[in-house]
């Protein structure tokens, strides 16, 4: 009982150390929702293991008891709505996978997380041995490789890529991992036995469900993790090889079609599971399918930044660095003090850099001599150096703070570190044949996996009001359960932790509040939701006060008519109606006005405060400007812009150009208008009709480089009838 009791006090301050980031956020964003305990980090399985310690033995101290009623308690639990998520990602996520099934078990969303999050993990492991298996590796190194999977690696924020977010870029990696081991197998030479042919034809369908389940999940990372290089390194390997050009049993065909038919199969089954599963998604999320827009800089642009951008490739590798990079919210000084720590970090860098380079080295020394290249360094070099094109490409400048799109590279990097434990399994085999070697390797994944995982969270600041106010949001759920108040919508950033961590009686979704609209915002949630059949009773808005003063009451009571009640809950405003309010609320205006300003979406230019205007430079090609990807019902509109160009830098009848309104995210045009050199200021009208309600309608400003542009705010938008 003392034991338990000690255990239960030891574990309750470290997941009180861990929660901090979700109960003290300065705002619930949608970050807060992947901060969450992260999955098979091996302080939330200790977490975990200590919070039903805390519940089942019953103790009563402050802490102990505290932190068990947070992590064990009613008010925390998810609320899992439509394949609807944000970047098009419907299938991998753990929250899709085990989360679901698992709350039907365990009705705490902390605890369920812990255990869907840990059993991702468990699979990715699994995965990751059996891949392994695939290419002939011996057990000691493929349990040795998988030890090392599990620890993180080399830094924390693989371990973040690996295990949290979702699981997702670990999945990916899994995905990618297990095509490649079955590719290499079915490019094996057949055997004439029946058996072992139905097994090959086995691993192409395999092969094909995989490539569908990545392509299902986001299409645009399934071409650059587990489509485009398997398909250009089968085609460099075929083209290598003439022993693939065999005698077909039509003579009078050209040799140069007499392709091994597990060849052509498995590049055709390949190409129907890519553009299957891509079609399917676009059915879940609505046509958005994510596809990445890369933006390419100019030579000065990029000389400029290069010193940042081999300090993110640094970053991934594991290099200590107290740059803004370093997300994960470690005290590098006081992680040095762990030993070595940092020194060890730094071979470790090195060490793994010159695993890449010589990997590298391989594939370009066997292109430049002509020598056969195997599947083993071909694709996984050839996604290296597709996702070290769009990291560079896509790093948004000047953002010191930018590490996302080096995770870009991360699937392909993870891949030839794989691809090293088969190249060097016999060594490895001959190392770990010493008891002595197996021992120095096991403490060193312990510690690296301490480090990677446990340190971290114990050396996060710890703020005592976890202890005083175990959750923010407590206090609202009761009041609005109080008030019988169960159905609702709150602003993104105020309220999102509500979204996804609501009590199953308190159902809250979010919405993005502006000065004379209000639009769905079905980020992680049902688009059903939004919709007035979904809910026939009273319904509420949750308004924070920087939310009132957006608002302009006016256009609200005219939109919605009188509340019922005002209420105060917590340091909410609360508008009760006796009716779903959406049957009024989602794209119900005749006029839009859509301002800019610094947060206005786009991928060149920037906003220039003076004059209030975006700016793009000659030279400068893709979207000025695009979004918001409003909600708005059937009729006639037009959309107004503004622009101007400068005429004497070309010719008038050249295109600079185009302003479109469209849909479905670029799905559906519904106007186009060609920018040309007219000189001075244009105000473009275009006019389009709806036939539908319509979700994520935008208005997008390309530009294509020949000229400066400048636009003007705002973009109107505006009914001119209900007919259609």
């Amino acid at each position: 009982m003392v034991g338990r009791a000690v255990l239960g006090l030891y574990c309750s301050a470290a997941v009180s150390r861990r929660y901090r980031l979700i109960v003290l956020r300065e705002h619930p964003s949608s970050r807060a929702i992947s901060r969450i305990p992260a999955p098979c980090r091996i302080n939330t399985l200790i977490s975990t293991a200590c919070s039903w310690v805390n519940i089942v033995g019953g103790q009563k101290t402050t802490i102990f008891a505290q932190v068990g009623q947070f992590y064990s308690g009613a008010v925390g639990q998810y609320y899992i709505g439509a394949n609807r998520y944000n970047n098009a990602d419907v299938w991998l996520h753990n929250y899709i996978i085990f989360l679901v099934p698992v709350l039907k078990v365990l009705p705490n969303g902390y605890a369920a997380y812990a255990l869907a999050t840990t059993l991702m993990a468990a699979l990715i492991s699994l995965g990751f041995w059996i891949g392994l298996r695939l290419l002939h590796v011996s057990h000691r190194p493929a349990l040795a490789a998988v030890a090392v999977l599990t620890s993180g690696i080399s830094s924390p924020f693989i371990a973040n890529l690996l295990f949290d977010w979702g699981g997702h870029y670990g999945s990916s990696f899994l995905l990618a991992f297990l095509q490649l081991a079955l590719l290499i197998r079915i490019m094996e030479v057949p055997n004439s036995n029946t058996g072992k042919k139905l097994a090959l034809w086995t691993k192409i369908v395999i092969f094909s469900i995989l490539v569908f389940i990545a392509a299902l999940s986001n299409p645009s990372r399934a071409a650059l993790f587990n489509f485009v290089p398997y398909i250009m390194g089968l085609g460099l390997f075929v083209i290598q090889q003439p022993s693939l050009l065999i005698q077909a049993q039509s003579d009078h065909l050209p040799e140069r079609f007499r392709f091994n038919a597990p060849v052509i199969m498995t590049l055709v089954f390949a190409i129907f599971a890519f553009i299957l599963g891509a079609y399917y998604n676009s059915l879940l999320t609505g046509g958005a399918i994510g596809l990445a827009k890369p933006v390419i800089y100019g030579a000065e642009s990029l000389m400029r930044h290069i010193v940042m951008i081999i300090t993110s490739w640094l970053f991934l590798l594991g290099y200590p660095t107290t740059h803004a990079y370093n997300n994960t919210g470690v005290n590098i000084n006081l992680l040095s003090l762990f030993g070595l720590y940092s020194s060890v970090r730094i071979i470790i860098v090195l060490v793994l850099s010159l695993l890449t380079v010589s990997f590298l080295k391989k594939f370009t020394v066997a292109l430049t001599r002509g020598v056969q290249i195997p599947l083993l360094i071909s694709v996984p070099t050839i996604g290296f150096l597709i996702g070290s094109f769009i990291h560079i490409v896509s790093f948004r400048y000047p953002l010191e703070n930018d590490y996302t799109s080096i995770r870009y590279i991360f699937v392909p990097f993870m891949l030839i570190l794989a691809c090293w434990v088969v190249l060097l399994n016999d060594s490895i085999n001959r190392i770990f044949a010493q008891c002595k070697y197996v021992l120095c390797f096991f403490m060193g994944v312990i510690c690296v996996g301490y480090v990677n995982h446990v340190f971290p969270a114990l050396n996060k600041p710890f703020d005592a009001t976890v202890v005083d106010r175990i959750n923010p949001y407590e206090r609202l759920v009761s009041c609005l359960k109080k008030e019988g108040l169960q159905y609702g919508y709150g602003g993104f950033w105020s309220s999102n932790i509500l979204t996804v961590l609501s009590n199953s009686n308190i159902r809250v979704r979010p919405v993005s509040f502006f000065n004379k609209w209000i639009d769905p915002f079905p980020i992680h949630s049902s688009v059903t939701w939004y919709k007035p059949a979904a809910w026939q009773g009273n319904s509420f808005l949750l308004l924070t006060e920087a939310e009132k003063a957006t608002i302009d009451r006016k256009w609200l009571s005219n939109t919605l008519g009188e509340s019922n009640r005002i209420l105060m809950c917590d340091e909410f405003t609360v508008l009760e109606y006796d009716y779903n309010i959406s049957k009024r609320l989602f794209g119900n205006f005749d006029k839009l006005q859509i301002d800019l300003n610094e947060s206005t979406l786009h991928q060149i230019g920037k906003f220039d405060i003076a004059n209030h205007e975006m700016v793009a430079l000659a030279g400068e090609q893709g979207y000025l400007l695009y979004g918001p990807y409003v909600t708005v019902k059937m009729g006639k509109y037009e959309a107004v812009v503004s622009i101007n160009s400068q005429e004497h830098l070309v010719e008038n009848s050249e295109s600079l150009g185009v302003i479109d309104v469209v849909a479905g995210s670029g799905s559906k045009l519904l106007a186009r208008y060609d920018i040309m050199a007219r000189g001075g200021w244009q105000e473009i009208t275009l006019p389009f009709m709806l036939d539908t309600d319509v979700q994520g309608l935008e208005v997008r400003v390309f530009s294509n480089g020949r000229t400066p542009l400048r636009l003007k705010g705002p973009i109107r938008i505006s009914r001119l009838s209900n007919d259609h």
